[in-house]
């Protein structure tokens, strides 16, 4: 009987070491547990911390890559890079004489531009308006370059194209960018070349419609050049104009206020109206002329007086 107690209290003994041990062990596990929590959750933190650290990063690229996209450099050769100014040219007149009279047919009525002698040219040196010609520039060309959409090319049927700032040739015939003449008056061509085109003002009996209309031909725009009575000279602006996806009609346009739609562009309208020579106007069409109904899609680059 002794031995049999003392063997069960063996057992009792036994059983509270295992107890204590297996209590050491659940405390310790439950240590392991805890600070594999705390560890996961300090990872998953640091991971947060990085993954905000990079959203931040990439935020802050966009706003720098918007804001470069917004700021467009003018050219080099501009004597003034802010603000509004025309600046006297002190380069050659030669090539904008030789611009008029090339581009003036012999036998139209307003042929006596092929006799133009040019006095002065300013070129026109305004922040603002190059900043937003050259955003909408961008634009066109990033509409055009989606599909790969066709487009004609008016290079073949516009006239010789000059360097006119003394350098390369600098338009992108790719979106059918060209120097072309406007006539106007001495007073609007001041006021144009500051405050840029507006084709709300616009005749909404035009030909092609309530557009800014430009010729690659001298003497179709020298109709409607104004003579200065001080200075007997008649004003001509040189313009980059950006006509993009042309419609290249064979009718008139009377009385609207935009390109027609494009099929290949549902609910956007053509860039432009190219109303062609023996074309347009029920072949009637005497000149090549160019309209446009936005003016971001041009910049008045010179004031050219002349005589003839």
């Amino acid at each position: 009987m002794e031995q049999l107690n003392d063997e069960m209290k063996r057992l009792q003994s036994e059983r509270e070491k295992m107890a204590a041990e297996k209590k050491r062990r659940e405390q310790e596990l439950a240590k392991k547990m805890v600070s594999h929590d705390q560890k996961k959750r300090e990872d998953e933190a640091k991971i947060a911390l990085e993954r905000k650290k990079i959203d931040d990063r990439e935020k802050e690229l966009e706003k720098k890559e918007k804001q470069a996209s917004v700021t467009v450099r003018v050219p080099k050769y501009w004597k003034n890079k802010t603000g509004f100014h025309c600046v006297a040219s002190t380069f050659d007149r030669i090539p904008f004489e030789t611009f008029m009279v090339e581009s003036s047919c012999s036998n139209c009525r307003w042929s006596d531009a092929k006799n133009a002698k040019v006095v002065s040219v300013e070129r026109i040196e305004n922040e603002n308006l190059w900043q937003m010609y050259q955003i909408k520039r961008d634009m066109i060309r990033k509409t055009l370059s989606v599909g790969a959409m066709s487009m004609r090319k008016l290079s073949a049927v516009t006239r010789w194209q000059p360097a006119l700032n003394g350098s390369k040739n600098d338009l992108s015939a790719d979106i059918n960018e060209f120097y072309l003449f406007h006539g106007t008056s001495s007073r609007k061509a001041s006021v144009i070349a500051e405050h840029g085109f507006d084709e709300r003002v616009a005749e909404m009996g035009g030909l092609y419609g309530a557009g800014s209309y430009f010729a690659s031909s001298a003497c179709k725009s020298h109709q409607y050049s104004h003579e200065n009575k001080d200075s007997s000279c008649f004003v001509m602006l040189v313009c980059r104009v950006t006509m993009g996806q042309p419609y290249c009609t064979s009718r008139t346009h009377s009385n609207e206020r935009r390109p027609p739609d494009n099929p290949a562009t549902p609910g956007r309208p053509f860039d432009s109206i190219f109303a062609e020579k023996g074309i347009a106007h029920s072949g009637s069409q005497q000149h090549n002329e160019y309209v446009v109904f936005d003016r971001l899609q041009v910049y008045p680059e010179f004031i050219v007086r002349y005589a003839v």
